[in-house]
């Protein structure tokens, strides 16, 4: 019968302040519960937001372009929709600290709403991805006009909207194809989306 008698465990990456408990399975059978708790050292520095506001541009460093707390559609350098951003001031805070945020509309928090654009290609048995799920603030949000754009290229696409580049890729599983726009939504219903002014031009060496 063999037996451990030096068994270490390691997490690679930051604890957060708590009681912890970890549980050590051998051969699928549970042989031991250890609890212990993570503290603040004595010198540690309180972590604290010193100052937030709200503004609908920011400057090449990130910084918050005229605060206020009232904005219209008029206020954003894109036509249809009001982009906001939360700028916070914090010290005592360590690299690798998760933060998280709540809107709240009315008083009630709001369903996050993430504009995202993936992509992906239909095979025989399966969609296979090729780029995840990424956020862009290049994507308007409810009833903005995207503007999409597509430039293929040999084993190359390139996707654009609104005039900002999202991405790039490579893939040479088809040499040709046809072009086509569909909508789909994934647990709610009742989605409408309009497509006009398709236009197609033959590229030129």
């Amino acid at each position: 019968m063999q037996s451990i008698e030096d068994l270490r465990l390691t997490r690679g990456y930051f604890w957060d302040i708590g009681d912890y408990s970890v549980e050590v399975f051998v051969a699928g059978e549970r042989v031991e519960t250890l609890h212990f708790r993570v503290s603040p050292p004595e010198d540690a520095v309180p972590s604290r937001v010193t100052s937030a506001v709200v503004a609908s541009r920011l400057d090449e460093e990130g910084r918050a372009v005229d605060p206020r707390i009232a904005f219209s559609p008029a206020d954003s350098i894109r036509p249809g929709s009001t982009a906001v951003y939360a700028v916070y001031e914090f010290s005592g805070m360590r690299n690798g600290l998760e933060c998280q945020e709540v809107w709240l509309l009315n008083g009630e928090e709001e369903v996050s709403k993430s504009y995202q654009y993936s992509v992906s290609k239909s095979m025989p048995e399966e969609w296979v991805g090729i780029v995840d799920w990424t956020e862009s603030l290049a994507i308007l949000p409810n009833r903005g006009v995207n503007h999409i754009g597509v430039r293929c290229q040999g084993s190359e696409m390139s996707l654009y909207v609104n005039g900002e580049h999202l991405v790039t890729v490579e893939d040479e599983s088809f040499s040709k194809g046809d072009i086509g726009l569909f909508g789909t939504t994934f647990d709610e219903g009742g989605a409408v989306l309009c497509f006009d002014n398709v236009k197609v031009w033959r590229l030129t060496d």
